[in-house]
């Protein structure tokens, strides 16, 4: 979200407040100390005219009567400086701070949880130096857990190093920045600081965080785990800034959500097969405003290695009043045998009967594939050529490189291992993958390291990612 177009937003929500009449106690002095702000930041005093280009704001006021007090309260913070200059010295007042919240939470989808009164509000926060890191709200429901944030105070001198300590509430814990770390991005830099919900209750979590925008209030974001497993959890969220580390760890509580969400069983016998012997299970949908999330078991073997899941092979989405929605978000866990993993898998939400459709599964096939370390040495997988199209090692680092036409029949190899002159194996562990895919070649990458003197011949795969054609089509439980 760019700085304009925030600010016409809060215009907006300025207006709805106004004409409400949201008024606040001891509302004169707050707009006297306001304008005083105002004033001592942009070299004004209160009495003179601003030299800054204003926006007609007075005019679009005027055309709709609004009650003097929240009116005049609007007027003083327009009328004074420019938005950078005010906007991070409002964000606490009574008047313009929910009309900011309202805005940040309508960008992480939780508009409807916002309406019904859902996000817990004033969590915590963690102070290191000038950089402060807020929680603005938490929203836990049924699919996921959401944080929204914002880091403000960034520093802009590169290099800078912090000593300062934690503040109160949360609990804060900066971490002593060291030479090693990265210097801190200039004021016009494109990258945004790392955060990450580093535990749920003490144990370890996968997070997702969908890009922050830079707004005169700062760094505004949103990031997400999945849901949790009981009604309230201890969250502990890590943010990275250049030299700047904080730790901080509060309450979080699905309980208020609860009632707005509705799981429905899928009836019994609701499964089917792909190829291969893929079998499915439809095992429930849960239900709220926003969202939609389909809970489903696989039967199949496990793929161990990583692919692309591009084009229509391997789609899943919901058909629901003659349109097609695809998923945002999936994640899985597999069972401890690793035969089955139970997917969750969130869409839009949706009303009235839907299908849901699963064109494609990938399962592991155990082969071996043994390849030449020259280039253009070929195997083949079902028919398709695989081809070795670079394979090279540098001291302790092993590099490979295969390209294979884009087909709907297997995605990648995974099990690798390198053999030497004499016979000896040597498993690739810790690989570092990597694939992309075009609408005609698929093309994956490895790197590993090798043992002190081991001079490789040949690469081998033990296991290839293949395709479990569909479709199989469930209707979705209401």
């Amino acid at each position: 979200m760019m700085s304009d177009e925030f600010e016409v937003r809060l215009e907006e929500g300025l207006k709805r407040w106004a004409s409400a009449g949201e008024a606040t106690p001891n509302l004169d002095e707050l707009i006297k100390n306001g304008m005083a702000k105002g004033a001592r930041a942009s070299g004004q005093v209160a009495s003179e005219r601003p030299t800054v280009a204003r926006k007609p704001w007075a005019r679009l006021w005027a055309l709709r009567p609004v009650r003097a007090a929240a009116a005049t309260a609007a007027l003083a913070v327009v009328l004074v400086g420019t938005f950078p200059t005010w906007a991070g010295a409002v964000a606490d007042w009574p008047l313009i701070g929910p009309v900011v919240t309202e805005i940040v939470m309508q960008d992480a989808g939780l508009k409807w949880a916002y309406e019904n009164g859902l996000i817990q509000k004033g969590i915590a926060e963690a102070r290191d130096g000038e950089m402060v890191f807020k929680v603005l709200g938490v929203m836990a429901d049924p699919l996921r857990t959401t944080v929204i944030y914002q880091i403000s105070g960034v520093p802009g001198t590169s290099g800078a190093k912090t000593t300062a300590t934690g503040a109160a509430p949360g609990d804060s814990k900066p971490v002593p920045a060291t030479e090693s770390d990265p210097p801190l991005p200039a004021p016009d830099t494109a990258a945004w600081p790392s955060v990450a919900i580093a535990s749920v209750d003490g144990q370890g979590a996968a997070s997702w965080q969908q890009s922050p925008v830079r707004t005169p209030l700062g760094w505004v974001g949103a990031i997400s785990t999945y849901a949790l497993e009981k009604d309230s959890a201890e969250l502990k969220l890590e943010v990275r800034y250049g030299g700047h580390r904080l730790s901080l760890s509060f309450q979080a509580s699905r309980a208020g959500a609860a009632r707005f969400a509705r799981e429905v069983k899928a009836p019994v016998g609701s499964q089917g097969q792909l190829a291969d012997g893929v079998t499915v299970t439809l095992d429930s949908v849960i239900y709220t405003p926003a969202e939609t999330l389909v809970k489903y078991d696989v039967k199949k073997p496990m793929f161990s290695g990583g692919y692309s899941s591009g084009g229509t092979s391997l789609s899943h989405y919901i058909e629901a009043g003659g349109r097609r929605l695809d998923p945002v978000q999936s994640h899985g866990g597999w069972s401890a045998d690793g035969s089955s993993v139970t997917m969750f898998e969130v869409f839009p939400a949706v009303s009235g009967p839907a299908k849901f459709v699963i064109n494609g599964d990938v399962y592991g096939k155990e082969t071996l594939l043994t390849w030449d370390l020259t280039a253009g040495s070929k195997q083949s997988v079902d028919g398709a050529p695989v081809t070795l199209t670079d394979a090279h090692w540098d001291g302790a680092r092993f590099q490979a490189q295969w390209t294979f036409a884009t087909n709907d029949k297997f995605v990648g190899m995974a099990e690798f291992d390198v053999v030497d002159a004499s016979g000896q194996a040597y498993p690739l562990k810790a690989v570092s993958e990597g694939t992309a895919r075009s609408s005609q070649q698929v093309t994956k990458t490895i790197v590993a390291e090798l043992p002190t003197g081991f001079h490789p011949v040949a690469v081998r795969a033990h296991q290839v990612g293949m395709i479990a054609a569909g479709p199989l089509v469930f209707d979705l439980p209401r």
